[in-house]
């Protein structure tokens, strides 16, 4: 995992947008195409599970599945990253946080001045910050980053509901407009498809509901460690 990190961030990558994933053996791997290793060879498409590594005829091809059954994998998140300053320093950063447990993902919030939950969303590419509303019925977005949105190109007016002449003109969006957005983000998973309406009344960015946070998972609030965490 150390050589994967030193590379991307040779290749100009960030280390704040590594997302990566420690997998052990009760996420079993599946070879994508045929792989010799332990001077034995895999066939693509196999799966392996504990008993697919005990059928294996020597201790060097099992070890060699373990091994393979370890592993980390890394996703590059967020095209509006905005860098850090650029600190001097003759060794290569390399703070990236592996996930021990991948079935549990985590994410991370504060408070607002008011005590609401707070936290980042990806949508489309580009990071929102939201809070949480648990009686949100769908996910509401201001003006001001609903705009942002069309003029960055991340939504265009083609995916707005009903005449985009009628919602859409003299730099504003109508109120209660609706559009869908592909993609959206959080603690490392994404649902797709996802209707957001526009709030000309909202402070926030975006607000989000436990309606559509249950469509990434069943989740708790751990209020002391101020973490929402889905399984």
């Amino acid at each position: 995992a150390e050589s994967v990190v030193d590379y991307l961030i040779l290749r100009g990558i960030d280390p704040d947008r590594m997302v990566a994933k420690g997998y052990g053996e009760r996420v079993p791997f599946v070879l994508k195409k045929e792989t010799t290793r332990g001077g034995f060879t895999f066939a693509a498409g196999a799966r392996l599970t504990e008993v697919f590594v005990d059928s294996l005829p020597n201790t060097e091809a099992r070890e060699a599945a373990h091994h393979m059954n370890r592993r980390t994998e890394f996703s590059i998140i967020s095209k509006d990253y905005v860098p850090k300053p650029k600190i001097k320093t003759d060794t290569i950063a390399r703070a990236v946080e592996v996930v021990v447990n991948p079935e549990e993902k985590i994410l991370d919030y504060t408070l607002t001045p008011k005590g609401l939950i707070q936290g980042n969303a990806i949508v489309n590419g580009f990071t929102l910050s939201f809070v949480y509303d648990r009686r949100a019925i769908r996910p509401a977005i201001s003006l001001g980053s609903a705009l942002r949105l069309l003029k960055e190109g991340a939504i265009t007016k083609n995916d707005f509901q009903g005449n985009p002449e009628e919602i859409l003109g003299d730099g504003t969006i109508a109120h209660r407009a609706i559009f869908r957005v592909e993609t959206l983000r959080l603690a490392g998973m994404t649902i797709h498809n996802v209707e957001i309406q526009v709030d000309h009344q909202l402070s926030s960015q975006m607000t989000l509901g436990e309606i559509t946070l249950t469509e990434f998972g069943t989740f708790t609030i751990d209020e002391e460690k101020r973490q929402i965490i889905f399984r």
